[in-house]
């Protein structure tokens, strides 16, 4: 597995670095699917800010991206509560996942064929139905989109102006598809093609 620690406006001395690497990678005892972790200290200075430190981890697997970001009054508070918030992710996630597998078997099970005689259905036959019905998630919207080359600043910009959450562009250093969304703190993140 992969740690990446970065700073952003700060300093991260080792011993920091340590704690947190640590602190986060317990979380794999909850999904030990995790194949990247990275771990990003940044300090706010605006002095109305009480909160200044902030941690924010994204952990990686296979077909999964779960990302947190903790704030404290120091990096170790942040580092305790992000790793509280990711806890809480990767459960909820491993549930979900365990509840389809679940429902899945379920579902096969109900496919077999019957030896029940045929005619009218029973209110057992009914229930199953409606749990299959809600086993699939349904896109209900769909849009389109031109994908513009430009750079990711260009690309920040442009979902500053817009007001949107998100902008997918081609990136103009990579060439390859990518996506700007705006952040809960009101910077911007990058997302990128895994390599």
């Amino acid at each position: 597995m992969q740690v990446i620690v970065k700073a952003r406006h700060t300093r991260v001395p080792a011993a920091l670095k340590k704690m947190a690497t640590e602190k986060v990678e317990k979380v794999r005892r909850f999904f030990d699917r995790i194949e990247k972790i990275e771990i990003e200290f940044s300090e706010e200075h605006n002095p109305r800010v009480t909160n200044k430190h902030v941690v924010e981890v994204t952990l990686s697997a296979k077909n999964h991206v779960l990302r947190a970001v903790g704030k404290g009054v120091d990096p170790a508070s942040a580092v305790d509560q992000v790793v509280a918030k990711l806890e809480q992710q990767v459960r909820r996630m491993k549930d979900k996942l365990v509840k389809r597998g679940r429902v899945a078997s379920k579902a096969e099970t109900i496919r077999k064929p019957s030896t029940r005689p045929k005619g009218r259905a029973t209110e057992g036959d009914r229930v199953e139905s409606s749990k299959m019905a809600r086993v699939a998630p349904r896109v209900r919207r769909k849009g389109r989109f031109s994908v513009e080359p430009m750079t990711p600043k260009e690309a920040a910009l442009q979902v500053d102006a817009s007001g949107d959450e998100f902008l997918p562009f081609v990136n103009a250093e990579t060439d390859q598809v990518s996506v700007v969304y705006r952040m809960s703190d009101g910077g911007f993140g990058l997302l990128e093609p895994a390599e």
